[in-house]
């Protein structure tokens, strides 16, 4: 991890743990008629909130690349083919705009897996 990014995830404060969710209002309460997450997945989609926030909050672009490569694992996982195409799509966009060829074999792979999946 490097510096700046600690640095600022020491200024994550409180943290994203307790902020609500993207499907959520202002309140916590859900605004979107999606089921719940699967309460198994529950620490890993706070822990992926939580790090996308602090990557786009800080312009660190190869750390929101892996952190929507997560996020597409994490939909897939739950069964939720349409958002881990989107996260993905995302990632793919991130890698290819930063030149971040790293995490092409992620993308191949995880590209590989939505299409196994029926």
């Amino acid at each position: 991890m490097c510096a700046a990014f600690r640095r600022e995830l020491g200024k994550a404060a409180p943290p994203a743990r307790s902020a609500p969710s993207p499907a959520h209002g202002r309140s916590g309460e859900r605004t979107t008629n999606e089921p719940s997450p699967a309460p198994e997945f529950a620490a890993a989609r706070r822990d992926l909130e939580e790090a996308t926030h602090i990557a786009v909050r800080s312009g660190f672009r190869l750390h929101e690349a892996d952190a929507r490569l997560e996020w597409a694992r994490l939909h897939l996982a739950e069964g939720d083919r349409e958002k881990a195409r989107e996260s993905l799509a995302r990632a793919a966009t991130l890698v290819e705009e930063t030149g971040y060829h790293r995490r092409d074999a992620a993308l191949a792979a995880l590209e590989a897996a939505l299409r196994d999946v029926r």
